[in-house]
């Protein structure tokens, strides 16, 4: 919202810790997530889309979120997305 962030790149970065499939027991790892906030009614511009298409591509999880409300949505299906 302040105009200094890099153009396209979500909001909200992270990396989650998952534990992975049954060959690599109790081995973390991090998984990429993007969360761009909007306020209601706003769109995604630029390279947004773009950029929120290859974080999914890639094995991440990349999500819009329009209100405080919607942030319960995109932590429910992040924690559906990595089983925590």
């Amino acid at each position: 919202a302040s105009g200094y962030g890099v153009k396209g790149i979500p909001d909200h970065i992270a990396s989650v810790p998952v534990t992975i499939t049954q060959d690599m027991v109790g081995t973390t790892i991090g998984a990429f997530v993007g969360i761009e906030s909007k306020r209601p009614g706003g769109e995604l511009h630029g390279l947004q889309p773009i950029n929120i298409t290859d974080i999914i591509a890639s094995g991440g999880f990349a999500q819009v979120a329009t209100s405080k409300e919607d942030v319960k949505r995109v932590e429910y299906n992040l924690r559906k997305r990595f089983n925590l």
